[in-house]
């Protein structure tokens, strides 16, 4: 679904992408002196698992404000990535400015990193499968065979680090099962012309000692805001792929490697003039009567029409991480490494009008043809992330020490 974006426009308002959804109520807990209280249906499991604390915990037994939101109801929702994640999840907020990738921000209950720079670490902490994303652009891959999404609302920092001040978003995927060969398929079609295709399949490769998992997704949708050079705006273009081996080593504990690649050329956030102020005057500022600005008010809207030019971020990351968990006598020892390669590329005319006052990452062949044939430079934006954790978790004193 296109994301809603607002933008400072003549005297009123730019409206971009609209999307309307409903969704079923996630199960919910606060902390013992929170806000609200977890819901459950009579008919449903009283148990709900998360990791919240880096264990596996029912939910109703942390001190943590948490909204657990299983596959089934991410489903349901409509939910295919984190861009729409606030229909099941009211406290979270995302938004985008100027592209998907680059000029994201992520909220929770309304704190979050001001700046939308690609240099910032986001104060909402993303993580997938234990590891931490180092940006908001490297989880805009669709959710991809997820057992869960959990959504920690405040400071986290003493479990999840130092990127966590307003919360964290820790997405978990089915771990390969040891004992059974299955798959999945599933085919969507939305409005817009919106293809959403995912499939995947568990195969065990040694019986009760190694698994695989294979997984795949493909998002498209061509863009339904149009722009003066026939540009569209709010497109989807999104290839998703996911391995893992899952190894059971007996006493030594087991091991739980996992690679993933995605690669997208998303467009967005053209912006619909609705109106002009009765004190708009561009000649006197040497610009043509309309502001080089000829589509306004609500023929623009009916039409999905404006006045910007390209606003594309191609992408691509990949990554591989590994997880190894051994029982000890003094307690679980767990350890997760990773390595991720983020790289996107920048085209941009901000100014939006026709007049291609401003321009980011155009070539100087494509500035003078007015925006025509706009190509990025070769001027990529790369971040390479490694990370390792090592942790020991155990219970002392008949559990009255938990460490």
């Amino acid at each position: 679904m296109g994301m809603e974006h607002k933008q400072a426009c003549r005297l009123l308002t730019c409206v971009s992408g609209l999307a309307l959804a409903t969704a079923p109520s996630p199960v919910t807990a606060q902390d013992k002196v929170g806000e609200d209280q977890a819901f459950e249906r009579a008919d449903e499991l009283s148990v709900i698992i998360v990791s919240a604390t880096r264990r596996e915990s029912d939910v109703q037994d942390i001190p943590i404000a948490v909204t657990a939101i299983g596959a089934e109801q991410l489903e349901r929702a409509g939910v295919a990535d984190i861009t729409t994640l606030d229909t099941v999840a009211p406290s979270f907020n995302l938004n985008a400015s100027g592209t998907t990738t680059g000029g994201i921000t992520l909220r929770m209950r309304g704190i979050g990193t001001t700046g939308n720079n690609a240099g910032l670490e986001s104060a909402v902490g993303v993580f997938l499968d234990g590891v931490y994303l180092s940006r908001p652009g490297v989880a805009l891959g669709d959710l991809l065979d997820v057992e869960r999404v959990e959504i920690l609302r405040g400071p986290q920092g003493t479990l999840f680090g130092r990127n966590t001040s307003a919360g964290a978003i820790d997405i978990r995927t089915k771990r390969p099962r040891l004992d059974v060969v299955e798959g999945f398929a599933n085919l969507t079609y939305g409005n817009f012309d919106l293809l959403n295709v995912q499939a995947g399949i568990n195969l065990p490769v040694v019986s009760n000692r190694v698994a695989v998992g294979l997984a795949g997704a493909v998002r498209y949708r061509g863009g339904f805001i149009e722009g003066p050079t026939g540009v569209e705006s709010n497109t989807i273009d999104r290839l998703v792929l996911r391995g893992q081996a899952l190894f059971d080593l007996g006493t030594v504990g087991d091991l739980r490697i996992i690679a993933d690649y995605t690669e997208g050329n998303d467009s967005c956030c053209h912006a619909i003039w609705l109106q002009d102020g009765p004190t708009v005057n561009f000649t006197a500022f040497g610009l043509p009567a309309d502001g080089g600005a000829p589509n306004v008010g609500n023929d623009a809207l009916g039409d999905l029409r404006s006045n910007d030019g390209q606003f594309d971020t191609p992408f691509e990351t990949w990554g591989v991480s590994a997880q190894y968990d051994l029982e000890t006598t003094f307690g679980e020892l767990t350890y997760v490494g990773s390595y991720r390669d983020f790289e996107f590329r920048t085209s941009l005319e901000t100014d939006y009008t026709q007049l291609r006052l401003f321009t980011a990452g155009a070539s100087d062949q494509a500035k003078a043809l007015g925006g025509q044939n706009f190509e990025p430079r070769n001027n990529p934006t790369n971040i390479k992330t490694t990370t390792h954790e090592l942790r020991l978790q155990g219970k002392a004193f008949d559990g009255r020490v938990i460490g």
